[in-house]
């Protein structure tokens, strides 16, 4: 299961804030290799998140994702494996396989899209480490400027010229620098969440339009035992989109949330689902969501939109509005079909 989280933002972009909640390469001829992709953990609450330095969390190769769904990522501080996206810490359950930042905007008559996944890079191997900083101030990562208990930085281009593209034609940059902050708390009525701020800067000379922002999900609730997954590959989660909840008690209020989430349809409890069988520690009754905390300001000055798409591999299935290319699949292997997929 797939899914797309995504939000419009100005239409002359410049530099814009973004924040997010997780509740939860073949290099053209004659270019200069990218900078190297390092890997590291967000691991201090009860929710663990692995991330890699150019703005993927979880699995960050596509091998990985599609072959190597057991491989883990080691935290740097502790040393323990983590799959991809763990909750709760220690329970080898993990909510997602990947999460891919995409950025899209109107180039003159050309529809553009960079995404985490192959097009952005640290700008240099000199500044593709991490990071690491604590608002606490007995902790030997204490610095004034963090934000939480647990601060992880990094900052990645989208400026590297890479053959990414089923259509053999190189990246054609936005000219984006992301300065990426990942915060978490130790607290246990706040330790089961992640937020991502993104600073998005043009850097370059184009002027972008209609701006699109989203987050690209791989999902896989399932429970890592050994060199195969517990649960197998049953293509049981289930995604959705939670846009008003209601207030407790007598107050008829409804607030507004706009969470796209992810379940496993049984919680895969011991025994498969069948007569007696039981939920315990292995299974997944946990739900992954993601939400935007602050949004760039509307190209018409008023409420920025949000959207959500989802669809079904390998078959590429889910609903849409209009047909791409012949086809009423959601294969976004285009980048001007996942600038169309980011702003319906």
């Amino acid at each position: 299961m797939r899914a797309l989280l995504r939000c419009s933002s100005a239409r002359v972009f410049s530099t814009a804030f973004i924040g997010f909640g997780l509740f939860f390469l073949c290099a053209v001829s004659g270019v200069a290799a990218p900078p190297r992709s390092i890997k590291t953990v967000h691991g201090r609450g009860n929710i663990r998140v692995a991330m890699d330095n150019i703005g993927n969390i979880g699995l960050s190769d596509w091998f990985l994702v599609q072959f190597g769904r057991t491989e883990a990522t080691r935290d740097p501080f502790t040393g323990d494996k983590v799959y991809a996206i763990e909750y709760p810490r220690g329970s080898r359950t993990r909510y997602a396989l990947q999460g891919t930042l995409m950025i899209g905007a109107r180039v003159g008559r050309d529809s553009l899209v960079s995404r985490s996944n192959g097009e952005f890079f640290a700008e240099s191997d000199a500044f593709s480490n991490f990071t690491y900083e604590s608002r606490n101030a007995g902790s030997s990562l204490f610095s004034p400027d963090a934000k939480s208990d647990f601060d992880i930085i990094s900052v990645y281009v989208d400026t590297f010229v890479v053959n990414s593209g089923p259509d053999s034609r190189p990246h054609i940059p936005l000219g984006l620098k992301i300065t990426q902050r990942a915060m978490s708390w130790t607290p246990t009525h706040i330790d089961d969440f992640v937020i991502y701020r993104y600073e998005v800067a043009n850097i370059g000379n184009k002027m972008l339009e209609d701006v699109w922002i989203g987050m690209y999900g791989m999902g896989a609730v399932q429970t890592v035992l050994g060199f195969f997954d517990s649960t197998g590959i049953k293509n049981d989660e289930l995604t959705g989109f939670l846009k008003t909840f209601p207030a407790p008690g007598n107050c008829p209020f409804r607030d507004t949330l706009n969470i796209a989430y992810e379940i496993d349809a049984d919680g895969d409890p011991v025994g498969g689902g069948r007569i007696g069988s039981t939920w315990g520690d292995q299974s997944a009754r946990s739900a992954l969501g993601l939400m935007w905390l602050e949004l760039p300001p509307a190209k018409d000055g008023g409420r920025p939109a949000i959207n959500y798409n989802w669809w079904v591999s390998p078959e590429v299935f889910g609903p849409t509005k209009r047909a791409y290319l012949g086809s009423s699949t959601r294969d976004d292997v285009f980048p001007f079909i996942t600038h169309f997929a980011l702003d319906h």
